[in-house]
């Protein structure tokens, strides 16, 4: 799970968020948390982007 880079002088990009870890309970839940709370801070929005794996193919 990544989030883009944040320009602190304005931005010329969205966050990117995965949310898998919190849609699946997993450990890895408090680690999409800060990145939520860091583009909160940093650019004020974000995109949330989820895949439910475990229904794929």
């Amino acid at each position: 799970m990544k989030i883009s880079p944040v320009v602190n002088e304005g931005f010329s990009r969205v966050p990117i968020i995965d949310i898998s870890a919190l849609v699946c309970g997993t450990d890895e839940r408090y680690t999409v948390a800060s990145q939520i709370g860091e583009a909160c801070r940093e650019c004020g929005f974000f995109y949330l982007w989820y895949f439910d794996y475990s229904e794929a193919g």
